[in-house]
């Protein structure tokens, strides 16, 4: 992660209360959009990145969202 993106995610983290799997997928979701790759990663590309189920990564996706954090 640059230092651009590491010093966003901590002014992120300092203004908002995330819990461990929120802190995972936002911080993944940053370096994706960082990267210089165009491709956009599946749902199951993401889940095996995170180590978690679908079920979760909506939940913790929903929960982000509701934070303000996704469009």
């Amino acid at each position: 992660m640059s230092k651009r993106t590491d010093r966003i995610f901590t002014e992120m983290c300092s203004l908002i209360k995330f819990t461990a799997k929120e802190k995972r997928l936002y911080k993944y979701i940053l370096e994706r959009v960082e990267s210089k790759d165009a491709r956009s990663p599946t749902i199951g590309e993401i889940c095996k990145a995170l180590h978690t189920t679908t079920k979760t990564y909506f939940k913790t996706f929903t929960s982000l969202k509701e934070k303000g954090l996704m469009p």
